[in-house]
């Protein structure tokens, strides 16, 4: 760490006790993913359940909002991002299987008659 003006850095600095302590604090809150759980909880997504893309398209804007901001760590902004991409890729593919049961039932109602 770089020597202030008094010739002491900031992890040896008396004057500056209570920032380490502060800082401390904040690294220990991050580093427990309680930082994480505020602002996922601030932007109403700490629970919810996604099953729409517009859903995962609010979260990922949320995040990236908050890792840009510096709120959320990138590690956990990446972590959403990557588990967001196969949630979209499973709504996709339990949207085309519905859509796949319609047409079947379709085709077995027309086969029928």
């Amino acid at each position: 760490m770089k020597p202030q003006s008094n010739g002491l850095c900031f992890a040896h600095d008396p004057a500056r006790a209570n920032e380490r302590t502060l800082a401390r604090q904040r690294g220990g809150l991050r580093r427990s993913g309680q930082i994480a759980r505020r602002v996922l909880a601030d932007a109403d997504m700490s629970s919810a359940e996604f099953k729409s893309p517009a859903e995962v398209c609010r979260l990922l804007s949320n995040t990236i909002t908050n890792v840009q901001t510096g709120r959320l760590d990138c590690r956990i902004g990446a972590a959403v991002g990557m588990l967001a991409g196969v949630l979209l890729r499973a709504i996709e593919i339990d949207t085309l299987d519905a859509r796949l049961d319609a047409i079947e039932l379709e085709l077995s109602k027309q086969k029928g008659t």
